[in-house]
């Protein structure tokens, strides 16, 4: 799991005062949720596909009859008039392949006003939200800022990114999918953004891993290796030819 999809602390609370089964039922409907959005992805690109090659291809998803997970806070959104996109893994799923994710990533346009208003959609019976001053303080970013809604009953999280002068995160409002989805019409980000975000945060992550994996190595390599060094961009891995 990359480090963006671990559970943050309130989840692990929430998931670790699951009983064994409600993990159980939290897992299968974590399952059903990815199925049922492949299958929607699917009828997207296949509209001319009859009923019986959907269930061929992904099984009878229509058998769950709860409400599927990453709904759970874009109904509310839709409800309070908050534009927002989703992105992430459920959006990889639609356009991809399905996967089981304990998250659903959003993209926010939040105002001050909507702040005040946020309790009333998301009400604390139900879900976990962060203190409105820190919500407050994440929307006056002018890049990435972020905070977390937490559905308490079933450990499902939102990561709500919010919009803030981004350029590349208003092409991709500009750019949003609108797809049916559980008789909802959901605002989807394009397969491009989903891309260009997965790939930024995962190329962060590889080279970290790379970095700290030959760090040791570098001192012990061939004459070539401080040329290697310098055009990789490791320079401060203590890289020294073998004749300094």
């Amino acid at each position: 799991m990359l480090t963006d999809e671990q559970p943050g602390p309130e989840q692990i609370k929430v998931l670790r005062a699951m009983t064994g089964e409600e993990r159980l039922e939290a897992a299968e409907r974590l399952y059903w949720s990815a199925r049922k959005m492949k299958a929607a992805g699917l009828r997207c690109q296949h509209p001319d596909w009859p009923e019986h090659e959907y269930r061929r291809t992904y099984g009878a998803f229509s058998q769950m009859p709860e409400a599927e997970l990453f709904l759970l806070f874009v109904r509310p959104l839709q409800r309070a008039g908050i534009r927002y996109i989703v992105t992430g893994s459920v959006a990889a799923i639609f356009y991809g392949e399905p996967r089981l994710t304990l998250d659903v990533d959003l993209v926010v346009f939040l105002n001050e006003k909507d702040i005040g208003r946020l309790r009333d959609f998301f009400p604390s019976s139900d879900f976990y939200l962060p203190p409105s001053e820190i919500i407050a303080t994440e929307a006056r970013r002018e890049m990435r800022g972020h905070f977390n809604i937490l559905h308490v009953p079933t450990g499902f999280k939102a990561d709500v990114y919010l919009s803030g002068r981004d350029e590349l995160e208003a092409w991709a409002f500009r750019n949003q999918r609108l797809i049916q989805f559980e008789g909802e019409t959901v605002a989807l980000a394009p397969p491009e953004y989903v891309i260009v975000r997965k790939l930024e945060y995962t190329a962060k992550e590889v080279l970290k891993s790379i970095y700290a994996t030959s760090a040791p190595c570098w001192p012990c390599l061939a004459n070539n290796s401080t040329d290697l060094c310098w055009r990789t961009g490791f320079r401060d891995a203590g890289c020294k030819s073998s004749g300094s």
